[in-house]
């Protein structure tokens, strides 16, 4: 009888654990069977965890780019288009395509673009905080009407007027930040992998904007080594 009792609770605690909790995002939910052997396979062949060198603008990107059909970038200090295209370019996005990355200009009405497709498409914004005060009525038109996800990796790096300095500005977080319902910070090149990831399944799930900060005047020169979550491990090997 002890014997049965203890296989009946191995065995309840056996289906406990395989069933995810509700409301719980799970990442495997975002790969298919096929992709979970590509990253199953690239692990091994490396022998184990892997690692990329990465700035924290290039872990976010990478993230956006394997969620998006499209990555509108608007001018980052320290960083360049062709910087983000080289990591994200070469990779598949979770729908097996290639996404599209966009360069933006910082004027009034720039968040147009971004709203009118996410009508159809997938979409995600890599922008200096500086921009955010432009894109605000668009990000009230995605959050109030359109109801759509999307996250924007905002770099706090700003050029100071007449230093032509580089410094974290976080003036730009505080003028959306009550029309943004979720904003997570990172603040290692890891956490913005990992966050960025994050951030997107949160937007997903509640379908509304979401900010995704880090201080970019810090991660947007240097590289570090960062592990890749299994999302983009599939990517990478598709």
């Amino acid at each position: 009888s002890n014997n049965n009792n203890s296989n009946e609770q191995a065995s309840g605690e056996a289906t406990r654990s395989s069933t995810p909790e509700s409301g719980v995002v799970s990442l495997d939910d975002e790969l298919s069977p096929q992709q979970q052997q590509q990253a199953t396979r690239k692990k091994q062949k490396h022998g184990g965890e892997q690692r990329v060198r990465r700035t924290g603008v290039e872990a976010a990107a990478v993230v956006a780019g394997w969620f998006s059909d499209v990555v509108f970038w608007y001018s980052v200090p320290g960083s360049s288009l062709e910087q983000l295209q080289a990591v994200v370019g070469p990779h598949s996005n979770r729908f097996g395509r290639r996404c599209t990355l966009k360069s933006m200009t910082s004027r009034a009405g720039a968040g147009d673009v971004v709203a009118g497709s996410l009508l159809e498409l997938q979409a995600a914004v890599v922008a200096s905080a500086q921009v955010l005060p432009v894109l605000l009525p668009s990000l009230r038109q995605i959050a109030d009407e359109l109801r759509r996800p999307c996250v924007l990796h905002v770099s706090t790096a700003a050029v100071e007027h007449g230093t032509l300095v580089i410094q974290p500005n976080l003036s730009g977080v505080l003028a959306v930040r009550n029309t943004v319902p979720v904003i997570l910070a990172a603040y290692t090149a890891q956490e913005c992998h990992d966050t960025a990831v994050a951030a997107h399944l949160v937007s997903l799930r509640i379908r509304q904007p979401v900010l995704h900060v880090f201080d970019g005047t810090s991660l947007g020169n240097v590289t570090a080594p960062l592990v890749p979550s299994p999302l983009t491990t599939a990517a990478a090997a598709a």
